[in-house]
């Protein structure tokens, strides 16, 4: 949605310059350095340089504020992909138009901006980070989904970078390959960009990932007396024998009905994603949402 009243302010800017000095809400001095600020930005705009329009409109908004330089500010930072900045243009042009025509499609506009999904970009470190993950060669997991596999090469940089549309909010994040594994939880603010460093030691051995909600705790074998709380599990790469294993589950203090799981065996790789989406009010083990995988590697 692109204003095209621009013709009009710039009409409004100039004649204001020479209008009577009771009419006049800015000196002129002002008014004519707006104008010609906001002149140059369509100019820029026209030709497709963006940044410079998007300049020139800040210039011509931060001399004399305008509903107007405020619209064409977020049309500009929009296609420059500057979403939250946009946003808040486009709140600054209702703010200043309260009665403008078009307010009910910018209000629209913000909404869509607001639940539309974010962009979570998945880095790694440089190459000389013997922590540096290969995500060529990696699944990449968002909350236990696939979102890509091995041989799907990542943008090129010195940063190899993945690109994924998702909703905003916290997301577990996953790389794994066949000699190596690693995680991080990443928050997504709404309508932005929100990078994601991953990185995985050189090597983790295991037959299968155990993944989920930290706030569980899954054993492989009961606690013995002399521990009664062994180290969970979970967000671990393990090696069990293959065939199909039980795991134990506690929920805060609730036991909860145990898991079984298919470890494969060869050059493939088990997964299992272990989460709830119930309140942690409940006195009771909460229902649990479940996701096994199975994970192939080229031996």
């Amino acid at each position: 949605m692109k204003r095209a009243a621009w013709v009009v302010l710039a009409c409004a800017l100039a004649s204001a310059a020479h209008a009577s000095p009771k009419r006049k809400t800015t000196p002129d001095k002002f008014t004519r350095a707006a104008s010609e600020a906001f002149i140059a930005a369509v100019a820029a705009d026209q030709k497709g340089d963006l940044r410079a329009a998007l300049g020139l409109y800040t210039k011509a908004f931060a001399i004399s504020p305008h509903p107007s330089t405020a619209y064409n500010m977020a049309d500009v930072q929009l296609r420059l992909n500057q979403v939250k900045e946009a946003m808040k243009s486009y709140e600054t042009y209702l703010a200043l138009a309260p009665s403008a025509p078009d307010r009910a499609d910018v209000e629209r506009l913000l909404q869509k901006l607001v639940e539309g999904p974010a962009v979570l970009t998945v880095k790694t470190t440089m190459a000389s980070d013997p922590s540096s993950v290969s995500f060529k060669w990696m699944y990449v997991l968002v909350d236990g989904v696939i979102v890509k596999k091995p041989g799907v090469a990542p943008i090129e940089s010195e940063q190899p970078r993945l690109n994924f549309d998702v909703a905003p909010g916290e997301h577990l994040v996953e790389v794994i390959s066949d000699v190596t594994y690693g995680r991080r939880a990443c928050v997504v603010k709404p309508a932005e960009r929100n990078e994601c460093l991953m990185t995985a030691p050189p090597r983790i051995d295991g037959t299968i990932v155990i993944s989920g909600d930290d706030r569980l705790v899954i054993w492989t074998s009961p606690p013995s007396r002399k521990d009664r709380s062994p180290d969970s599990v979970l967000g671990k790469r393990i090696t069990l024998p293959p065939g199909k294993r039980k795991l134990l589950v506690r929920d805060r203090n609730y036991e909860c009905a145990p898991i079984l799981v298919d470890v494969p065996g060869g050059s493939d790789l088990g997964y299992l994603n272990v989460t709830t989406k119930e309140s942690d009010d409940l006195r009771r083990c909460r229902a649990l949402d479940i996701k096994r995988l199975r994970l192939k590697f080229d031996p």
